[in-house]
């Protein structure tokens, strides 16, 4: 609980930016499944992509009918395009790496809500995320084969450009808006901590599915421990 007024201008702006923000990621990742329903290469993967897309849509427009309760409008998805959002996939192998990063990204983005002190938004988010975590496994699936042979290349390229712009997706950590979201109890941390968790993941699942994630994304390696240190001095190597 916390002892900002819902009725509040700046606490109602900001639930509708934040809103809003979320209905571009959502619309996104529809526009990701509208272009692979034109390229998909089998009726399970016709029929998985169909079903998915059906329930964005729904998502997407429960959340328009929150917003509109909110300011009076709902939201429009023209709108919600990005200027720096990357162009739609015009292969199999793309798509499912488009697919792969941006239903993360989402996800990771509307957890850091499922805390938010508008009960009505708490509970949308939960749902959301809920049907994003079923979703996932079978998206990894999908990037797994279709990331071999002749589209390994392909998938890289868009893994590595849909990846760069999920980092930035997240939004500027540490601005006075993300501040007050998180005093507000409408979010649970800034976005660099969110932008973190969603690159461990990612991460996690490129090595386990052995999918080409670009070295730019890998954490710095480590330094040699001091056991391991001393026993290379003891084999004679000076050099740590």
């Amino acid at each position: 609980m916390t002892d900002f007024d819902p009725s509040d201008e700046l606490y109602r702006a900001t639930l509708a930016h934040m809103m809003a923000s979320h209905g571009a990621r959502l619309y996104g990742c529809a526009s990701v499944l509208a272009a692979g329903v034109r390229r998909c290469p089998s009726a399970p993967a016709l029929r998985f992509l169909g079903g998915h897309l059906r329930e964005l849509t729904a998502q997407f427009l429960e959340l328009s009918d929150l917003h509109q309760s909110l300011v009076g409008e709902g939201l429009a998805p023209p709108s919600l395009a990005r200027p720096d959002d990357p162009a739609a996939p015009d292969a199999w192998a793309p798509v499912t790496a488009a697919l792969l990063v941006s239903a993360r990204q989402a996800r990771w983005q509307l957890r850091e809500h499922d805390v938010c002190g508008h009960e009505p938004y708490r509970s949308f988010v939960a749902r959301v995320v809920t049907a994003l975590d079923a979703r996932m496994t079978v998206i990894e699936q999908l990037a797994e084969g279709a990331a071999r042979g002749p589209g390994e290349a392909p998938f890289a390229a868009a893994l590595d450009r849909y990846t760069a712009w999920a980092v930035e997706a997240f939004g500027r950590p540490g601005t006075p808006g993300m501040a007050y979201a998180i005093r507000a109890g409408l979010r649970r941390r800034d976005a660099g901590a969110t932008r973190e968790d969603f690159l461990d993941d990612l991460r996690a699942v490129c090595r386990a599915r052995a999918l080409p994630l670009d070295a730019r994304w890998l954490p710095a390696p480590e330094r040699a421990s001091f056991v391991h240190a001393l026993r290379q001095i003891a084999d004679g190597d000076p050099t740590p």
